[in-house]
């Protein structure tokens, strides 16, 4: 979907056990580095962080948790860094 010059996606998160799921809209970034994941969201799935990174961002150097999920994406799915 394209709304208001931003790219959406329905897509699918889940733990890398699929035990539990989300369907959400994502915003597409083709210039990002990283997926990006919100930190409540992560935490309702049970998506424990294993590291944390300093990122450099339009607002400055910031920290984040990284951790792992399954995402399922148009007919794809696989496990990725979030």
């Amino acid at each position: 979907m394209i709304e208001m010059g931003h790219t959406w996606v329905e897509v699918e998160i889940s733990d890398l056990e699929r035990k539990k799921s989300k369907r959400v809209k994502a915003l597409v970034d083709t210039g990002a580095s990283l997926t990006v994941l919100p930190e409540g969201i992560a935490e309702e799935l049970g998506i424990e962080p294993i590291s944390e990174e300093e990122v450099v961002t339009g607002a400055g150097l910031i920290k984040v948790k990284r951790g792992e999920a399954w995402i399922k994406l148009k007919g794809k799915e696989g496990p990725f860094n979030v």
